[in-house]
């Protein structure tokens, strides 16, 4: 129709206006509230310590919608060494010698006490 439309109208009737808007871009999202989004907040996640690192481990992050940014670390944590190049391990790439163990055969009546127990 639309073809047609062009020659059934009159010629002094003038073309329709466009009558579309546009919207800023926080308006036209169905996010919700993005002032709230862009907001920081701070989160705190806290450890246990190890043997070899005692005591409370606390990893700070500053984070928003658009960026997080890494505010405090605790020695003792991965993000610790890249934190702090100065600091460095003498043996990080070193692994720990593996516990050695060995079967040891036991005696017959031994056996049967251990079946025993277990049914």
């Amino acid at each position: 129709m639309g073809l047609f439309d062009r020659f059934r109208r009159k010629p002094n009737e003038a073309e329709e206006q466009d009558k579309s808007f546009f919207l800023e871009p926080d308006k036209a999202s169905s996010l919700g509230d993005v002032n709230f989004m862009r907001r920081p907040y701070s989160i705190r996640r806290t450890f246990p310590g190890t043997a070899e690192n005692p005591g409370l481990k606390e990893r700070i992050e500053e984070v928003d919608s658009m960026e997080s940014r890494l505010e405090k670390v605790s020695d003792g944590l991965p993000e610790s060494v890249v934190a702090n190049p100065n600091k460095t391990s003498m043996n990080a790439g070193v692994p720990k010698p593996v516990k050695k163990t060995f079967a040891q055969q036991i005696t017959q009546v031994e056996l049967e006490n251990r079946m025993k127990g277990s049914a």
